[in-house]
């Protein structure tokens, strides 16, 4: 079973939502990278597609909140997607690490992939980075593909 790979559709979702998406080439992790203000909203659609933050005018409510939401992948037989889901608070990941924590889609969604997940940003820095990687996929047999970086 092959990884995401890019594609023509996978620039347009790079270009319309400033999300951050290397191409991928079989075997390669996903990743999605998103620089946002500490009052921001993250959501992550199919196959790690996204809408972006938005920026504290859109928002109200309380600061220092993420949210992600993965829609369930598109792959027949996949019963587990493991994701490491990391904030940093410095713009382009630069600065520390605030927190990073391993999710799967078993725990957190409907085993196919999905994931739902809140948690929180540095609310004493001005902007923060998160970034979730498609670490490993699981199917039927029990198997896992994934590559270690």
């Amino acid at each position: 079973m092959a990884m995401m790979r890019g594609s023509r559709n996978d620039d347009a979702l790079r270009h319309a939502t400033g999300w951050l998406f290397p191409r991928q080439r079989s075997g390669e992790t996903m990743s999605a990278t998103r620089t946002c203000r500490p009052s921001a909203v993250l959501l992550l659609s199919t196959l790690l597609g996204a809408s972006g933050c938005l920026g504290s005018e859109a928002l109200s409510g309380p600061t220092g909140i993420l949210s992600v939401a993965v829609a369930p992948l598109n792959l027949s037989g996949i019963t587990d997607a493991a994701y490491t889901l990391t904030v940093t608070n410095g713009a382009a990941g630069s600065g520390q690490v605030v927190w990073t924590r391993g999710l799967t889609s078993q725990r957190y969604g409907d085993g196919a992939g999905s994931l739902a997940y809140v948690g929180t940003c540095d609310a004493a820095t001005g902007v923060n980075t998160i970034t979730l990687t498609l670490t490993a996929l699981h199917d039927v047999g029990a198997s896992s593909r994934s590559r270690r970086t």
